[in-house]
């Protein structure tokens, strides 16, 4: 279902990854698969392929947007054909991984992992209905739900002041969680059914 979200996992105190997802980003959807990540037991050797993690840089989109046209894409459209290229050449990019990006990251062989920077996207709340953050400086897994009307708090992680005229402000935290005291899957699933 298209529910859209975006998976971000912060090192260093900056955003490594900030992926934007099309699809099922829903509590049971890209929620579960970001705690089952989690639960795996294996972010020491995900810190290490998150080295090879960076952000597109102005040469790469270039490379990306001649590819693009190579390929025959117009304004940003593509056939199934066309994306199936896309994919290929590009892996990380698609907006189809969801919260997957994380066991993709995980699963790489490559040297050089380049990654959109969608982390604005949080900002949008009418459209980011759900986020997913794993802070691995403060060893937290944050789950964030969209729809926000209310104003922000210094204090709130995606703070930024609203615009006048703007109805909507960033994703809110639902819920905050150790990542030494994870919870089972039906322990997460009851406790967001309970909030709904």
């Amino acid at each position: 279902m298209g529910t859209r979200g975006i998976t971000i996992v912060i090192l260093g105190g900056e955003p490594v990854v900030a992926q934007y997802g099309q699809w099922d980003h829903y509590i049971s959807g890209n929620g579960i698969v970001t705690l089952e990540f989690l639960q795996k037991g294996i972010l020491e050797k995900f810190k290490e392929k998150l080295k090879c993690c960076h952000f597109i840089n102005d040469d790469e989109q270039k490379g990306i947007d001649e590819f693009l046209v190579s390929i025959g894409t117009k304004n940003g459209w593509m056939t199934s054909e066309q994306a199936k290229l896309y994919h290929k050449e590009y892996p990380y990019l698609t907006r189809d991984h969801g919260s997957n990006i994380l066991n993709v990251i995980a699963e790489s062989t490559d040297e050089s992992i380049m990654l959109h920077d969608r982390r604005e996207f949080v900002y949008d709340s009418l459209f980011c209905e759900y986020g997913y953050v794993i802070d691995l400086d403060k060893n937290t897994f944050e789950v964030y739900k969209g729809f926000n009307t209310k104003p922000m708090k210094k204090t709130d992680r995606f703070y930024k002041r609203k615009k006048k005229g703007i109805e909507y402000s960033a994703i809110v935290l639902l819920k905050s969680y150790d990542l030494d005291k994870l919870p089972t899957n039906e322990e997460f699933l009851a406790f967001f059914e309970s909030e709904e």
